[in-house]
C-alpha cells in the first residue's frame, strides 16, 4: 500500500537582469576590432546604455546622490566589454575605472 501524501508546489522565482542574455556572439581578439565594435555598439545601443561609452555620461562626484547609480551603471557596460574580449585582451584593459577609459587611444571606441 503506498501512501498519498500530497505534491508540494515550491514556488518558482524569475530574475531578470540586463546581464542576462547579453551575448554578443564574438570575441575581441587582435585581428577582428572593427567588427567587434560594430557588434557591441549595437548591442549596448539596444540596452540603452552607449552614453557611457562615448562619454555623454559624465561620473558625478562621489557625494553626490547619483554616484552609486552611475557607477553600476557604469561596471555593468564595463563588464559587458570586458566579458567579450580575449582574455588577452581583456587583462590589458581590467583595471581601468571606467567603461569609457577602455577607448583606443587615437581612434575612438566605438
Amino acid at each position: 500500500m503506498t501512501e498519498n501524501k500530497p505534491e508540494s508546489h515550491t514556488p518558482v522565482i524569475h530574475v531578470q537582469s540586463e546581464n542576462v542574455g547579453f551575448k554578443s556572439g564574438i570575441i575581441l581578439n587582435e585581428t577582428n576590432y572593427d567588427v567587434w565594435s560594430q557588434i557591441m555598439e549595437m548591442h549596448i545601443a539596444g540596452r540603452e546604455k552607449l552614453e557611457y561609452i562615448m562619454g555623454k555620461t559624465l561620473q558625478p562626484t562621489e557625494t553626490n546622490a547619483s554616484y552609486a547609480k552611475w557607477y553600476a551603471e557604469n561596471q555593468k557596460v564595463k563588464g559587458w566589454l570586458l566579458t567579450s574580449m580575449s582574455p588577452e585582451i581583456m587583462k590589458q584593459y581590467l583595471r581601468l575605472r571606467t567603461a569609457r577609459d577602455l577607448e583606443r587611444p587615437g581612434q575612438g571606441f566605438l
